[in-house]
């Protein structure tokens, strides 16, 4: 996993957080990518994209493989 660490959401990257505006203060740790643009690579893609899809458990497996 790569090296933690906060990143703010400020005008470079706005864009993509729509509801934010200029006045709000927003930070994150990683940024998952969407399957569409991630050029088939899926959870492949990215660090995060691997830990998201890790941590990612149908309801219908609940019962089948327990936990949550």
């Amino acid at each position: 996993m790569t090296k933690v660490h906060f990143r703010q959401i400020d005008d470079s990257n706005r864009g993509d957080h729509s509801r934010l505006t200029p006045e709000d203060s927003c930070f994150f740790l990683y940024e998952f990518t969407a399957f569409e643009h991630t050029n088939g690579l899926g959870f492949r893609f990215s660090d995060t994209n691997q830990l998201i899809h890790n941590l990612k458990k149908k309801p219908s497996e609940r019962l089948i493989k327990g936990g949550w």
